[in-house]
């Protein structure tokens, strides 16, 4: 939980900040397929609150864990307009098809849940 409320506090903060270092995630030029359907999915969310993790959607240990704890953030930041990010680094298997059957098949809600995975392995 620690975690991700450090990668929160740290995306807000540098997504209100100006001049973003050339390594920040807003920056990425890379080609990233994302479930919102957005092509340039991190620069969409400059600006707003993020709380943001990796996960393989075939990870079967640490990622549904993972995913429980940003539910659980979910629910104690109520109806605000944060936006909860996982990224996969599985292009090869996180296709937006897959990462879109992963979304319904946990109920997360698509207006504030949004995953993305790079188009290829130059991408990352």
């Amino acid at each position: 939980t620690f975690l991700l409320l450090a990668t929160y506090f740290a995306l807000t903060s540098m997504a209100n900040a100006e001049g973003l270092p050339s390594e920040s995630l807003y920056n990425l030029k890379g080609k990233w397929g994302s479930t919102n359907g957005s092509s340039d999915a991190f620069r969409a969310l400059k600006g707003k609150p993020v709380v943001l993790s990796m996960v393989y959607t075939r990870c079967k240990a640490s990622c549904p864990l993972t995913i429980a704890k940003m539910t659980e953030l979910e629910k104690a930041a109520g109806k605000g307009s944060y936006v909860f990010l996982m990224a996969s680094f599985d292009p090869q298997y996180d296709t937006v098809e897959n990462l879109k059957k992963y979304l319904a098949s946990r109920k997360l809600d698509e207006s504030r849940w949004h995953m993305l995975s790079p188009q290829s392995d130059r991408d990352v």
